[in-house]
């Protein structure tokens, strides 16, 4: 597989949520639940949309350096609205429509946890994934490190934005 960041999702309860994913049309569990470590388990989806992500059950991963918000870029929302709502309870809100729409993820609590994005393939590639999205101090301020530490800009969202490559070949995202 290439380089890539893994977007998790914590659950309570990891074979049942397996079992919930697996009812829905084109999901597929890449990795079965299994030992992540010996506090907890790990299994690997793809949604409905072909983006993949990490279901966790275990300790609570909190940690420096995290990102402030994850982007899901894809095609068209209505792909993964109904498999996200059954899951989690997830909720999807128009936040606005251009360049491209933009929806807020909203977990039960009320809380705004990811963003969807309806981005074009131009931008996005064929494929349809979650990208974390890190906190910078200033664009201007990466720009300068990016030689430093073999990173590359892939796109420039605009609004402060950048899809970045690392010299692996992964992408993330700054704001």
């Amino acid at each position: 597989m290439p380089s890539f960041w893994m977007s998790y999702v914590q659950v309570s309860d990891l074979d049942h949520t397996v079992a919930q994913a697996r009812q829905h049309p084109n999901v597929i569990i890449e990795v079965e639940p299994e030992p992540f470590d010996e506090n907890a388990r790990v299994a690997l989806v793809r949604d409905p949309s072909g983006a993949g992500f990490t279901l966790y059950e275990g300790p609570d991963l909190n940690s420096d350096g995290a990102a402030v918000t994850r982007y899901h870029h894809l095609q068209d929302i209505f792909l993964i609205t109904e498999f996200y709502a059954d899951l989690f309870n997830w909720r999807f809100a128009l936040d606005k429509r251009e360049p491209w729409p933009v929806y807020s993820v909203f977990s039960n609590d009320g809380a705004m946890i990811a963003k969807v994005e309806e981005v074009p393939e131009s931008v996005r590639g064929t494929f349809s994934y979650w990208m974390p999205c890190f906190a910078v101090p200033s664009i201007e301020q990466i720009l300068t490190v990016l030689p430093r530490i073999g990173a590359t800009i892939a796109s420039d969202l605009g609004e402060g934005r950048l899809i970045l490559c690392d010299r692996q070949g992964a992408h993330f995202m700054v704001s």
